[in-house]
């Protein structure tokens, strides 16, 4: 099993492989710069780079994660046309990974063995994120986060909400392309895989606040 890992909703894009043997290979696009390439140039520059890193073609892969939402909801449909686009006519399986799920993996990481309640929040307007706290995904406007527990540690995407405290928070601009791959291996029965052709964004329409 071989499995490629596309993160395009971080600030800094990246991609993450898995070989054989179990290792893992990582690779980031750049993170601002006035001749960053378009997105979806980025996506395919990085993976066709790791492939050759990893001296194995296209067809060696088993299984590729992409990071569906929640987030930009435009970046989103453009990544996940790029990764079509390049695997068009592969057998390959497919999964869409939430993008919560990449940051609740990689606050695990960064907590360690800290006991410390993790919470994942991504900006999706302003000032509105979807938050995951743990009991459920739920949409968070500048009010709610009067209530936010303060033992809690928030790994954010997007802007820092008013009133927090900075120590409070991790922002999570890049590093979740390895994540998804914990992701995909805990919940690999719940993560079903589907054609390329049917990967879909995921969106939290039903959630906005008016």
């Amino acid at each position: 099993m071989c499995i490629l890992s596309i993160d395009f909703l971080s600030v800094q894009h990246g991609v993450a492989l898995e070989v054989s043997s179990g290792d893992i290979i990582q690779k980031h696009g750049e993170r601002n710069s006035e001749e960053k390439p378009r997105i979806e140039n980025q996506i395919i520059e990085l993976v066709q780079s790791i492939l050759s890193e990893a001296d194995i073609n296209q067809s060696t892969i088993t299984d590729v994660l992409v990071t569906a939402g929640p987030g930009s909801f435009t970046g989103a449909r453009i990544g996940i046309a790029a990764v079509q686009g390049f695997f068009q006519g592969s057998t390959i399986r497919a999964h869409a990974i939430n993008t919560l799920d990449g940051m609740i993996s990689y606050g695990k990481k960064i907590n360690g063995n800290h006991q410390r309640l993790i919470t994942a929040a991504v900006q999706t307007r302003k000032p509105e994120w979807i938050v995951d706290v743990g009991t459920g995904v739920q949409s968070y406007g500048s009010d709610e986060w009067k209530s936010f527990d303060r033992n809690s540690s928030l790994f954010l995407h997007g802007d820092i909400p008013e009133g927090l405290d900075e120590d409070l928070i991790y922002r999570c601009d890049d590093g979740l392309a390895e994540c998804l791959i914990e992701v995909f291996r805990e919940d690999k029965k719940e993560n079903n895989p589907c054609e390329i052709n049917e990967l879909q964004p995921l969106y939290y329409g039903n959630l906005y606040t008016s």
